[in-house]
């Protein structure tokens, strides 16, 4: 939300616009979760069933961010806990959108795993903004879908797209990463 379809698609007939807009009420982003959205938090609610150990997510894209703005594609792989009745996070990738993409170009962005177990639940977040969304950012997506295969048993490192955060700034004789 806000988030259409448009025609012609890099491989098919349409593809998704996701646009940040102007509500009145502020800018709201540009996002699309594969399952239920948290209207409050724009963030997602659940996902849709998925047992694999994918190496990546594939798919051709256009995206272009106004001023600071920066958009991201979120992928959660996860699996339900019975002894603490509670979801653990087999996989997490958030990968910031660079620089701008003009015409369709495709794209693959390596998962990270922190488990070594198989999921059972998969989300993936597309989003045109950041934090502070601004007005027309956006991001089209066309043919995704997941690449390869993690073995079980195997955790993997970060890609060189994550960001670290430092606090506080300027830092005393402690600091948080």
């Amino acid at each position: 939300y806000p988030c259409e379809w448009d025609y012609p698609g890099y491989s098919g007939p349409s593809y998704m616009k996701l646009t940040s807009k102007n509500t009145g009420l502020g800018v709201v982003p540009g996002v699309a979760i594969s399952g239920k959205i948290n209207y409050t938090t724009f963030g997602p609610r659940s996902g849709f069933a998925n047992t694999t150990r994918p190496a990546a997510l594939t798919g051709a894209w256009q995206y272009m961010a106004f001023g600071s703005d920066q958009g991201h594609i979120a992928v959660l792989l996860s699996k339900w806990n019975t002894t603490t009745n509670s979801r653990d996070t087999v996989s997490f990738t958030d990968y910031l959108l660079p620089g701008m993409v003009m015409s369709w170009a495709t794209f693959s962005i390596p998962l990270t795993y922190q488990m070594g177990s198989a999921p059972d639940t998969a989300i993936i977040v597309l989003s045109a903004s950041g934090l502070v969304p601004v007005n027309n950012s956006y991001l089209y997506v066309d043919s995704l879908g997941f690449s390869g295969t993690v073995p079980l048993g195997v955790v993997t490192t970060a890609t060189n797209n994550t960001h670290a955060t430092i606090y506080p700034n300027p830092a005393g004789n402690e600091a948080t990463i």
